[in-house]
């Protein structure tokens, strides 16, 4: 193994405004060497229910003293079947 990755296993939780009580999955390796990083959107619930997609991630910080890091995360979801 020539990078340190890890492994996204998370449920993104939506608590107010349009999406209230929806939420996203997502699951798939994370190189966090590299400057932008795709991880899988492979589900969700509510609005998301069966939804597909990425998310790029994008380091802000990291502290490497308490193990805490800041992301930007972007989201790119199609919800299925599209709700309009």
């Amino acid at each position: 193994m020539d990078s340190l990755t890890v492994v996204w296993s998370a449920n993104l939780v939506f608590t107010t405004g349009e999406y209230n009580g929806s939420s996203l999955a997502i699951l798939g390796p994370d190189d966090i060497t590299k400057p932008v990083r795709e991880v899988s959107i492979v589900g969700g619930s509510g609005y998301f229910r069966r939804a597909q997609g990425h998310i790029l991630l994008k380091t802000v910080s990291v502290d490497f003293d308490t193990g805490d890091a800041e992301a930007e995360v972007d989201a790119y979801v199609h919800p299925w079947p599209a709700k309009k």
